[in-house]
């Protein structure tokens, strides 16, 4: 490999821009290749700006690996929550339920990990559920954050070069500049040519967005499995606002809202939260001629990039002088995992750094 003169970094969702800045940390050039950016909405490729964004782990007991990168992210979450206000992280309480007892039993992997844990008792467990748990974490209002890590990229120096279309082929990524290319291109791993991943799969998300400052606890409803499993999810975001979720409905590519599957939504996360209700009926008192459909402020259908076997994160040697570094796959957990993912990814290039300097 030639020396290391610039790293290109594919991809300008929350993965892309984490790696970058982190990159950049490590005093490394770095340049973004991106169609879609932080300000734009949504859509099957850029699945960042539909997320709720939280710590929640998605790890189950067994699950070593996806439990490291979920606990190297959280001390350094808590940490910009503390000393950068105006990133939009903010520290919550957090209540956890399940509908039945999952699979490695009751206790939780976390419960040492994370401030505030205890275990519910009977008497404050959700209607229909067998197990709850109460905790302090981080909660990620999602425009306001990727707007923050955009900046940071900026003012560290990340140059960032705008796709007028989606790259047909991993090789385009490279340029004269580069040698090492980071392939955070999320659901589009799937299709983009010299990846063509055929673990990677969506997982289908609706969501809505309401304003009710009373809500300050996060609520979350793990269901029983299902072909959809309708998953109840709540986040104050720290600002009156509030994510309600939602589904998860894996290798589903359906981009609409339906009003039947955002009534469920509704009725679920009102029935787990008493202040959502207070709030509601606060502000039709204020507007007795408007419905709930004035009450919700956005609403969307996010598509996760799931991988089988979670996320993929190796280097790869590409031709005879350039490489490849994947980081993608990370499902629900994007936003959690981004910076473990990325110290990860700047090791790999400080080895390639080395490497080179050696030969």
């Amino acid at each position: 490999m030639n020396a290391i003169r610039s790293v290109n970094v594919l991809g300008g969702g929350i993965v892309g821009l984490t790696t970058a800045l982190v990159l950049r940390q490590h005093k490394f050039p770095v340049t973004v290749l991106a169609k879609d950016l932080p300000g734009e909405p949504g859509n099957a490729h850029f699945a960042s700006p539909s997320a709720g964004a939280h710590w929640r782990s998605w790890a189950t007991a067994n699950e070593v690996r996806l439990q490291k990168l979920e606990e190297a992210s959280l001390s350094h979450l808590f940490r910009l929550a503390k000393e950068h206000p105006e990133c939009g992280i903010v520290s919550t309480h957090s209540n956890d339920f399940w509908e039945e007892t999952p699979k490695e039993g009751t206790r939780i992997w976390f419960e040492k990990l994370v401030p505030d844990f205890r275990t519910l008792g009977p008497e404050e467990l959700l209607p229909g559920t067998v197990l709850g748990v109460s905790y302090r974490k981080v909660a990620i209002n999602v425009p306001v954050y990727l707007d923050w890590v955009y900046r940071q990229c900026l003012d560290a120096g990340v140059k960032i070069r705008r796709l007028d279309h989606y790259l047909d082929h991993l090789d385009q990524a490279f340029d004269q500049s580069s040698s090492i290319v980071v392939n955070c291109t999320g659901l589009g791993a799937r299709t983009l040519g010299g990846v063509e991943d055929a673990d990677v799969y969506s997982v289908r998300g609706q969501w809505m967005l309401v304003r009710a400052p009373s809500v300050k606890t996060s609520v979350n409803v793990t269901t029983k499995p299902g072909k959809v499993a309708m998953m109840t999810t709540i986040i104050p975001r720290g600002d009156g606002t509030v994510f309600l979720g939602g589904t998860k409905e894996s290798s589903s590519y359906d981009p609409a809202v339906y009003p039947e599957t955002a009534n469920i939504i509704w009725e679920r996360c009102t029935s787990s939260c008493p202040e959502l209700v207070s709030d509601f009926q606060t502000w039709q008192q204020a507007h007795p001629d408007r419905n709930r459909d004035d009450f919700i402020l956005a609403q969307g259908a996010g598509l996760r990039p799931g991988r089988i076997g979670g996320p993929r994160l190796e280097s790869q040697t590409w031709g005879t002088d350039r490489a490849v570094i994947h980081n993608y796959g990370h499902g629900g957990y994007g936003f959690q995992t981004s910076w473990s993912c990325a110290w990860e990814v700047a090791t790999m290039v400080e080895a390639l750094s080395k490497s080179e300097a050696s030969n």
